[in-house]
């Protein structure tokens, strides 16, 4: 069960990478709409947060409200997700991941706009599971050098590395275009200094890294740009 849990948990991590490179080919390579970004973005949290969010606490709520009755099969549901590493114990009273992930980056497109949320998105695309992956391992090695929070100085390192690993991967196939013109290789400092702001927030927020990586990325970049 353990190692069922523990692979369950990798799994979570790595769904956190699909998003980012998808983000690239629909916007910058299909060119959609800045309109129908915004559409399909609170599309997705507003159907995440009902389905994950509301319903789901609202189980619960009914569930104690009437105990012994037919909604006891969502405390069975929760315990089964528990155990199986879908679910986090700091999850059950709270936003789950996927719900804070497509808040994040609807919050961030629409205070900073198409490019900064695209990097921002990969910050956090790519960052935060391989900071949890690289941070998990040094820790089972006997390795890890505590940071803060937790957190250690191999997982940053694996957060900027992987961040900046597509990023530059990006540039290179000029993805970023109408930045690689304006500004050359200049865009991979401003980059750096987007990941490595997301990097911070990744240690030290204790809660919702989701929302802040993005917005504390995206900000940079716009900042800057």
């Amino acid at each position: 069960m353990g190692d069922e849990k523990k692979g369950n948990g990798r799994l979570r991590h790595l769904t956190h990478i699909p998003p980012g490179p998808a983000g690239v080919v629909l916007v910058q390579i299909l060119g959609i709409s800045d309109q129908a970004i915004w559409y399909a973005l609170w599309a997705v949290a507003g159907v995440l947060f009902f389905v994950f969010e509301v319903l789901r606490h609202g189980f619960r709520w009914l569930q104690r409200r009437f105990p012994g009755t037919h909604f006891e099969w969502y405390t069975r549901v929760e315990a089964w997700a528990l155990r199986h590493g879908w679910l986090r114990e700091v999850e059950v009273d709270s936003l789950t991941a996927l719900t804070t992930y497509s808040v994040g980056i609807a919050i961030t497109f629409a205070l900073f706009g198409r490019i900064p949320t695209l990097i921002g998105l990969q910050v956090l695309a790519l960052g935060d599971p391989f900071a949890r992956e690289v941070g998990m391992e040094a820790k089972r090695r006997g390795r890890a050098h505590k940071l803060y929070n937790g957190k250690t100085w191999e997982g940053a390192l694996g957060f900027v590395v992987a961040s900046m690993a597509m990023l530059v991967a990006i540039d290179i196939l000029h993805i970023w275009w109408p930045l690689f013109h304006q500004f050359g290789w200049r865009i991979v400092a401003v980059e750096l200094l987007a990941v490595l702001a997301g990097a911070l927030v990744e240690v030290f927020a204790k809660r919702y890294d989701n929302i802040w990586i993005p917005l504390a990325s995206a900000s940079v970049v716009w900042v800057l740009l």
